[in-house]
């Protein structure tokens, strides 16, 4: 069973874990505008954690921009590593630390 989680505290609440991982992860895909395909990119930060056959996730999305120069993406992948970063001295003041990636399937 997967429970996604609304925030950062709530998912440090139900520590401890078996495991831990924070991830930032980004997919594009392209928007069909008055005819014309246009570039989005989205960029999710992932907080997993296994405990008893259960799968505990809080997911942060950075961005869904549509994206026309590079400085765009270069931005929103800032933002994501910056949100990871928050997230991670997050957990460190409680004691918790993650390893990196996202667990996906228990």
């Amino acid at each position: 069973m997967k429970i996604t989680l609304p925030s950062v505290e709530d998912f440090t609440q139900e520590a401890p874990f078996e495991e831990i991982r924070l991830g930032v992860f980004s997919r594009g895909s392209n928007a069909k505008i008055n005819d014309n395909s246009i570039p989005l990119v989205v960029y999710e930060v992932f907080l997993t954690g296994a405990k008893d056959k259960r799968l505990f996730e809080y997911r942060e999305y950075i961005g869904d921009e549509i994206v026309q120069f590079k400085e765009q993406v270069t931005r929103l992948h800032e933002r994501a590593f910056e949100s990871r970063e928050k997230i991670q001295k997050q957990l460190e003041r409680v004691g918790i630390t993650a390893k990196a990636g996202r667990i996906e399937n228990l």
